[in-house]
């Protein structure tokens, strides 16, 4: 493996740029807490209404706004993303791709369509054992037959992506039938057709399962729709010659992650590089990327910056 150095800085090199290098750190761009995701960039660029990010609360009711007060971060100046030249963001890759084909740098091209959705089941709530299975109105079968119609809808080709990544059962209890299942659907891929074909399946087949479990309701809210995201080719282009130069194995990608560059790509020119993480791991505690890794997509990412800063064009 290469060993890279920290390149100097732009201040260590004297330089004087034609343009400001500023450094955004955004809010909520992963959605955990707070839905939407990529809120503080949507915002900025004008997709997601201020009133509706402030107004969003979380599993204990807490409000966005509430919680901007309590951090202090609710008198800063709202950003002008139209005065920008470009942006360019630096991430670990989160998936395996990069290490599993032995490179260093992901010259991002773009990301996949995401829609995000929340799905009810409404049944009725009773003792678990004086009720005789015939007679309940019980959800979980129900549920059993929602999770096959999710996965069936992800294995519709190698590029499709599907997660049920929260399942909630209402009152909660061991010796309870729930009566209400709460559980939430995250659909993704590359091509915004065959994520409309996605949503349509989804739709169809939650219509076919209401209406052979009559004593059940079902309601699907679809919370949010990222649409394919396509980075500009010049900037991708400065970012895979940056990598040749420096002697650094480049794989072109698109995003499966969600990012803020998603957001600034519908405003300004826009790019990304991955650097790997190993075993592909992300949002959990083993997630690592070595320090050679990291200085590398640095050093990509500065040079990236200075061939823009520098220019007059």
């Amino acid at each position: 493996m290469h060993r890279h150095l920290p390149a100097p800085t732009v201040p260590d090199l004297g330089l004087e740029t034609e343009r400001s290098v500023d450094l955004c750190v955004w809010t909520n761009e992963e959605g955990s807490r707070f839905q939407p995701a990529m809120m503080g960039s949507g915002v900025a660029c004008g997709i997601l209404p201020l009133e509706q990010a402030l107004a969003a609360s979380d599993a204990d009711g807490v409000r966005v706004a509430d919680e901007l007060v309590r951090h202090g971060y609710d008198r800063e100046p709202a950003p002008d993303v139209g005065l920008a030249d470009c942006y360019l963001e630096l991430h670990i890759e989160q998936g395996p791709i990069l290490e599993n084909t032995g490179k260093t740098i992901g010259v991002v091209t773009g990301g996949q369509g995401i829609r995000w959705y929340e799905i009810a089941l409404h049944g009725e709530e009773t003792h678990a054992g004086p009720v005789p299975m015939a007679l309940r109105k019980d959800p979980v079968p129900l549920l059993a037959r929602m999770i096959d119609l999710v996965h069936a809808i992800g294995g519709r080709d190698p590029q499709a992506r599907c997660t049920i990544g929260q399942v909630r059962t209402h009152p909660g209890s061991i010796n309870v039938v729930p009566g209400r299942i709460e559980m939430t659907v995250d659909l993704r891929h590359p091509d915004e057709a065959e994520l409309d074909a996605m949503h349509d399946a989804l739709m169809r087949g939650c219509r076919d399962l209401a209406s052979t479990h009559p004593s059940i309701g079902l309601d699907v809210q679809l919370r949010w729709h990222s649409p394919v995201v396509r980075f500009d080719p010049s900037l991708a282009k400065l970012v895979r010659s940056s990598a040749e130069r420096m002697g650094i194995a480049a794989h072109e990608m698109v995003s499966g992650a969600g990012h803020d560059a998603f957001h600034l790509a519908r405003r300004v020119p826009s790019v990304m590089i991955f650097v790997p993480c190993r075993d592909g791991v992300s949002h959990n505690p083993r997630e690592y990327a070595s320090p050679e890794h990291v200085a590398a997509g640095a050093n990509v990412l500065l040079s990236v910056v200075l061939e823009r800063a520098m220019s007059r064009g």
